[in-house]
């Protein structure tokens, strides 16, 4: 976590690879702050466009981000409001991918930043 309102996840080389169609991950003991309302992606998606949903504190919670990733053979940096996250309490995010249009599609996940 950054000082002046700004929460990162670094995943240093260890992203999240191969997460296809409805495919989940999470992060624990996220502190999001009080000003919380974008995020950004740094994503490959070189099969097929997807979109990533981000739930908070469980797989059905709710979702306070939906990011649509365009495909491209290069990774991107994709941005996405955040609504419905306020408080230091730490909380669980689920990542999950959608790949409706190729269900063998996979995206990979470097790294994302709450700000």
């Amino acid at each position: 976590l950054q000082p002046q309102g700004t929460s990162s996840l670094s995943l240093s080389g260890e992203g999240l690879i191969g997460m296809g169609h409805r495919d989940r991950a999470a992060f624990k003991y996220i502190a999001f702050g009080n000003d919380v309302d974008s995020v950004r992606l740094r994503v490959l998606s070189p099969e097929a466009k997807a979109t990533v949903l981000l739930r908070l504190d469980q797989p059905w919670g709710a979702v306070i981000a939906r990011v649509e990733v365009p495909a491209s053979t290069n990774w991107l940096t994709v941005r996405g409001a955040v609504t419905g996250v306020a408080g230091t309490e730490p909380r669980a995010l689920w990542v999950q991918v959608l790949v409706p249009e190729d269900p063998e599609a996979t995206l990979a996940l470097d790294w994302l930043e709450f700000w």
